[in-house]
């Protein structure tokens, strides 16, 4: 079972990323916290909507982060805006 942690549904796009990482169960709470700002940090950055889920069930400890776009220029254009920040 995967849970929303942050972000909002988006139209459905043409091309989808998802980031995906198992996560130390060792501090959750501070783990989760620091992913959420990272979603948080490249929807501000990019301007691409990007979801946060977490799985509560099956595969545990594992965290993932869904953006889309309609064009491959949009993931280029976030991935230059994305190694330009300084945030």
């Amino acid at each position: 079972m995967n849970s929303d942690v942050t972000g909002e549904a988006a139209e459905p796009k043409q091309f989808t990323v998802v980031t995906a990482a198992t996560v130390s169960c060792t501090d959750l709470g501070r783990t989760m916290a620091w992913s959420v700002e990272v979603a948080e940090l490249v929807t501000m950055v990019t301007g691409q909507s990007v979801a946060f889920r977490s799985s509560a069930a099956g595969p545990m400890f594992q965290v993932g982060w869904i953006s889309g776009a309609d064009m491959p220029e949009e993931f280029d254009a976030a991935l230059a805006a994305g190694n330009t920040d300084s945030g």
